[in-house]
């Protein structure tokens, strides 16, 4: 069973998300702590060989996995200005991606982003948002 997301967001049916977070990790190597301890250590560009963005409602996958570089999405040093929003007032954060809105093309009221990092060492680390999904009005 995955572990609960600590994330959340809300988009409009047919718009991308930006989201914005803080991926962390066991330690695989010398790697930094996170500003809160109980999430374990930050990855860097150089811990992930590849990234994979679904999105799923009830289980089913909504469109295409996405595979972003990882140069893209992942920054060695967190981030903290204004629009890392939450996550700057908690140590800043080290990975933004633009969910795109064919990931959010349902009717249903919300659904599941999931991040998965392969690591170098053949690890997983998972990030995790619930997003809810508000409907355009006719």
């Amino acid at each position: 069973m995955a572990p609960e997301p600590l994330f959340s967001a809300r988009v409009t049916r047919g718009s991308p998300l930006d989201i914005f977070g803080r991926m962390t990790a066991a330690a695989t190597h010398d790697m930094a702590p996170s500003p809160v301890p109980a999430e374990g250590y930050i990855l860097r560009q150089e811990d992930i060989e590849s990234i994979t963005v679904k999105s799923f409602d009830e289980g089913v996958q909504l469109g295409s996995t996405q595979t972003p570089d990882v140069s893209s999405v992942i920054y060695d040093t967190l981030q903290t200005s204004a629009i890392w929003g939450k996550v700057a007032e908690t140590g800043g954060g080290n990975i933004r991606y633009q969910v795109p809105a064919s990931l959010f093309d349902t009717e249903s009221e919300y659904v599941r982003v999931v991040v998965c990092a392969t690591l170098t060492d053949d690890s997983l680390a998972y990030w995790l948002t619930n997003v809810a999904i508000q409907q355009p009005t006719k």
